[in-house]
């Protein structure tokens, strides 16, 4: 019993600063069969502001010596502002994290408008959010 606040003083941190992924919810696969995952939508004046959680599905591609290298496999969230009336959305922040976990590229993103697609990656977002 003596060492429980020792105890309590190095776990509460982690627990307090640990990414955790309960507050993404799984709501399809896209057409790559990866997961997609997404926060509650927060309205935010006409539109639903939310994250995406994805894997990059990982693909080959050939370099200029035509060797077959593979691309893809690191994990992607995306900033998204979803106007579910008129099928449009923006594309507001993307984060890509290395296959360790560490951000690899951070970036907000300049897509403004952009409409949806149908059988599209947003399409399938888009009628899991809409029909929240």
């Amino acid at each position: 019993m003596k060492n429980f606040p020792l105890v309590i003083t190095f776990l509460l941190p982690l627990i307090c600063f640990c990414q955790s992924d309960k507050d993404f919810k799984f709501i399809a696969k896209d057409n790559d069969g990866e997961k997609i995952y997404i926060t509650s939508p927060e309205k935010d004046s006409d539109y639903l502001k939310f994250w995406i959680s994805h894997t990059v599905p990982i693909r080959p591609i050939k370099n200029a010596e035509l060797k077959e290298l593979f691309f893809g496999g690191n994990r992607e969230l995306m900033l998204i502002e979803l106007k579910c009336l008129e099928k449009t959305y923006n594309l507001i922040k993307v984060i890509t994290y290395d296959k360790k976990g560490k951000i690899e590229k951070s970036e907000n993103a300049v897509i403004r408008l952009e409409k949806i697609y149908p059988e599209s990656f947003m399409d399938i977002v888009a009628r899991e959010v809409c029909n929240l």
